[in-house]
């Protein structure tokens, strides 16, 4: 009898998600509307945490806990002489000055998911991938990195996943184009239609309007093409904006403000962050001195120790999420230079890639920094992802593409209403500037920015 039980010792290198390194993660997705409010619901749940300008001390911390927390971050926290902007109270005030306001597009699909199953681990699944969303109502992370981030397995995270593209507004919960509409013509009871067939594997050929090539392709008559064409079109390729654009609020609050505070033709520009969005924060000393109280049971200094932890690890992402973007805001400056001193017409090509390359971060990291937050330029507040597209070549940097689009716009705002311009005329004009882009580029550019076409401008 042979004897197959072996001991074998394998050294290998993992990332484990700590639930602080996900709060870290959370804190930098959020913009300044909503920080304010997850800071103080943190502060409720956790009493060694302080809120405001009062005096305080946190001298010692390290010590007292038996941790090294670092005495960078201890000195930070004890220094009460910068406490930001704290906007003056309203005493007139009353509660018909607030405005009602119906759920966004997060807390609506919540609502659903909370009566689609009683299942925790799905309902926590769900909740994530919902946080992922665009308001579009497209999710923003693979199933892969989902599973890592909350530390579910992949097949609960596929199952939270297909339940969430059940829910209204049809068509939420996809990660693509083609999967949103599919999963719409599947609600109509056409998921084996001609339509569907295109949708999964000839939307390339259907933004052509190579109808000849997809005929070919799906074994059906031009006429059976162009009759799923039509289909296609009355479908919403945005579905989460029938809830956002309902929800939109009156204001953004930005994140930074970008000032010139040059004289005449002099530019020079400062970045000023928006501190009212993340009040001070201190650790509470009466809490600290009760660690060396002698009368403290071992769970009780346990307890304490557990929630200043907490608390600094709070700091700590608050603080990153701030230096993050402040770094992001400066190379933004450093590229978009053009755009500060001459407007939106000004804007480069910039990706992600570049920018993470140039900060030395993950490209995942510049895209969570990016989500939610808004600047204040010379030219009005913006979202901060708007500095960041792909764009056309030109005879210099490039144009990006909004930068573009707001040339088509200014175009036909200029038009003769008896005569408009055509794309192919379009197309021409920004030729003549430099621009290497051709008819079709315009016409989706043009789309994109809500332009009708020529035969409807007359």
């Amino acid at each position: 009898m042979r004897d197959d039980l072996r001991l074998n010792l394998n050294q290998m290198v993992r990332l484990s998600w700590t639930p602080e390194m996900r709060q870290a993660l959370r804190i930098l997705m959020t913009g300044s509307a909503e920080l304010a409010g997850l800071i103080s619901q943190e502060a409720e749940e956790n009493p060694v945490i302080e809120m405001g300008d009062e005096d305080g001390d946190s001298s010692s911390i390290a010590q007292d806990t038996g941790e090294d927390e670092g005495p960078d971050w201890l000195d930070y926290f004890q220094d009460a002489s910068d406490t930001g902007y704290v906007p003056p109270a309203s005493p007139d005030q009353t509660c018909e000055d607030i405005p009602s306001a119906e759920p966004s597009l997060q807390e609506f699909l919540e609502q659903q998911v909370r009566m689609s199953t009683d299942d925790p681990g799905i309902q926590r699944a769900a909740d994530f991938l919902i946080g992922c969303m665009d308001e579009d109502g497209y999710v923003r992370i693979s199933p892969g990195e989902a599973s890592v981030l909350t530390g579910l397995g992949r097949e609960r995270i596929d199952t939270a996943l297909r339940m969430v593209q059940t829910l209204e507004p049809t068509g939420v919960g996809a990660r693509s184009l083609g999967e949103c509409l599919s999963i719409q013509l599947e609600s109509m009871g056409l998921g084996a239609s001609v339509a569907a067939r295109l949708v999964r594997s000839c939307l390339p050929d259907l933004a052509r309007q190579d109808f000849r090539k997809i005929s070919a392709a799906l074994g059906t008559s031009i006429g059976e093409v162009k009759k799923a064409a039509a289909c296609i079109r009355k479908l919403d390729p945005r579905p989460g904006l029938r809830v956002a654009s309902r929800n939109a609020p009156p204001y953004v609050v930005p994140d930074a403000t970008i000032k010139d505070v040059g004289s005449g033709s002099v530019h020079k520009y400062v970045i000023v962050m928006n501190e009212s969005s993340s009040p001070r924060l201190r650790l509470n000393a009466r809490y600290r001195a009760m660690l060396s109280e002698s009368t403290l049971t071992g769970e009780e200094r346990s307890y304490i120790r557990s929630k200043i932890r907490r608390a600094i690890w709070l700091f700590r992402a608050v603080e990153q999420r701030r230096l993050t973007l402040y770094r992001l805001l400066e190379t933004v400056l450093l590229h978009q230079r053009d755009f500060f001193e001459g407007g939106p017409e000004k804007l480069h090509p910039l990706t992600m890639e570049t920018v993470a390359s140039g900060l030395g971060i993950h490209e995942s990291t510049v895209s969570r920094a990016l989500a939610n937050k808004y600047v204040d330029t010379p030219y009005g507040v913006y979202p901060l992802r708007l500095f960041f597209s792909s764009g056309v070549a030109d005879q210099g940097q490039g144009r990006s593409k909004e930068s573009v689009k707001r040339m088509i716009a200014g175009m036909v705002s200029r038009e003769n209403p008896n005569q408009p311009l055509s794309d192919g005329h379009i197309c021409e004009f920004l030729r003549r500037d430099g621009l290497r882009i051709s008819r079709r580029t315009v016409a989706k550019y043009r789309h994109e920015a809500g332009i009708p076409p020529s035969t409807r401008r007359q």
